[in-house]
């Protein structure tokens, strides 16, 4: 009895031990870390969702109001816009590619039309208190002249790409020069130009490339050239009008894929005169008379040239257009220099898109790049002092442009042009 009484006393005394372990922590131990506690949740909202916009331009045979109703706009809505826009401008002036820009509310109701119905002008419709309100908008639009000049190492579209120009500057040479420069034939390797151009900026921003202004070309088959844009006509220094009988090509494509001359048949596979010139172009480039004339032949006669446009000229000179996709004049029809008659493209014996072009002297087939076409009488500016000192002007101009910085003088253009 007294055994079991040690016990317990032994069981007493340990247990009490245990207790006060567990309540009170040894120097020799790590203190625990408290429990972490919740922290309290952060609430991200979402950035408000911008108002609805839709932009687009006007399609080949869509009216303003379908555009409307394609964005679920009610009748009435739809109808007064239309009314508001039409105080301030004729819809039917509205025409495919018109840009138009459509700003809804978040619950989908109307709130804003911009329309531009050109690079010029902008038309606004917003929704206010009492109804829509329509208002127009002048772009702010500027021309600044500009010079670029370089050296042809190949062709004149590589040299003008090489100064960071566009196709549409080479055009505009072309244009300058059509009558006294062929830009396939005459063209050499260090052949030199420098132009004076046009600008234009649309909210001060490039937009295109506008008018030359005057344009200079030293080349070793032709020599120096000069053309200078006054009234809207190209003279020469001398004030002579630079207009010919002839133009020197029948499209603003400066590629040659076959001479005048004997030649490989690509789809008759021997040799064979080829009697005119071919010139390398996509399907649809548009196609124009080089003089003044009569439709001789206009469709396909089934003689290998597929879809043609013959054009009988003065003095027994003829002009052919050949392989068109597309012929845009009749039998008969007279027609002026530089009319469209046709489109590139692939009728009749041809491997691929291109305009086969001869030009005919009283029936017999001669070399276009060789022919000296008709002369024209030569005709001077009117008033030639006026014309002189405007060109004096322009030529300054030029001067005074900084070819390597390439940054455009304070000087407006005048308004002749």
């Amino acid at each position: 009895m007294s055994h079991l009484r040690r016990r317990g006393a032994w069981g007493f005394f340990f247990a009490l031990g245990a207790l006060f372990a567990c309540t009170e922590p040894s120097p020799y131990q790590t203190p625990t870390a408290p429990p972490p506690q919740e922290s309290a949740a952060v609430l991200t909202m979402p950035p408000p969702e911008p108002s609805p916009v839709f932009e687009g331009s006007l399609e080949a045979g869509q009216t303003l109001s379908e555009v409307l109703s394609s964005h679920h706009l009610p009748e009435g809505t739809i109808q007064e816009i239309t009314t508001a826009l039409r105080a301030q401008l004729d819809l039917r002036r509205l025409r495919p590619g018109n840009e138009y820009r459509i700003e809804l509310t978040d619950a989908g109701d109307f709130r804003r039309l911009t329309y531009r119905l050109s690079r010029e002008h902008r038309y606004t419709v917003e929704a206010a208190e009492g109804g829509m309100k329509a208002s127009r908008e002048d772009v702010d639009i500027e021309t600044r002249p500009y010079v670029v000049a370089g050296t042809i190492d190949t062709t004149l579209v590589d040299a003008v790409l090489a100064q960071g120009e566009s196709i549409g500057f080479a055009m505009g040479l072309l244009d300058a020069f059509q009558w006294d420069i062929n830009f396939y034939t005459d063209v050499q390797p260090g052949d030199k130009f420098q132009a004076l151009v046009e600008k234009v900026y649309v909210d001060g921003h490039e937009d295109r490339i506008g008018q030359v202004l005057m344009a200079k070309y030293q080349g070793k088959t032709v020599g120096s050239k000069e053309a200078v844009l006054y009234k809207e006509d190209y003279f020469d220094a001398r004030g002579r009008y630079l207009q010919k009988s002839f133009l020197s090509i029948p499209l603003n494509v400066l590629k040659i894929t076959s001479r005048f001359g004997q030649r490989f048949h690509p789809i008759l596979g021997r040799l064979r005169a080829h009697k005119g010139i071919d010139y390398g172009a996509a399907r649809g480039t548009p196609v124009w008379s080089v003089a003044d004339g009569r439709v001789m032949v206009a469709g396909n006669r089934g003689d290998g040239y597929g879809n043609q446009v013959m054009i009988e000229h003065t003095s027994g000179y003829v002009s052919r257009y050949a392989h068109l996709s597309r012929v845009s004049v009749a039998r008969g029809q007279r027609i002026k220099q530089k009319m469209k008659v046709g489109d590139v493209g692939a009728t009749g014996m041809a491997t691929g898109p291109h305009l086969h072009f001869e030009i005919l002297i009283n029936g017999r087939q001669v070399n276009p790049a060789r022919q000296k076409m008709l002369p024209t009488v030569v005709r001077s500016v009117k008033d030639l002092p006026a014309f002189l000192a405007e060109r004096e002007r322009i030529a300054a101009l030029m001067e005074i442009t900084s070819v390597a910085s390439r940054e455009p003088v304070a000087e407006p253009t005048s308004s002749v042009y």
